[in-house]
């Protein structure tokens, strides 16, 4: 993903630490719409559908940016 240009790697004495980049903010809703197509539609076990529902993409974006 980093050689895509999807996320930026920051090292630090203490940590290593990856960011999106705005391109990978872009592939993040495309990411995401596959994940809810795959467990709204083809999720057919009882634990997925004793799941908590999917947040909206407003929700995940609002918290990523928190």
């Amino acid at each position: 993903m980093q050689k895509e240009g999807l996320i930026e790697r920051t090292v630090r004495s203490d940590r290593i630490t990856y960011l999106l980049t705005p391109r990978g903010e872009d592939a993040a809703y495309v990411l995401l719409a596959f994940l809810r197509y795959g467990l709204r539609y083809y999720a057919a076990s009882a634990e997925v559908a004793r799941m908590k529902p999917l947040p909206s993409f407003q929700d995940l974006i609002r918290e990523y940016y928190r």
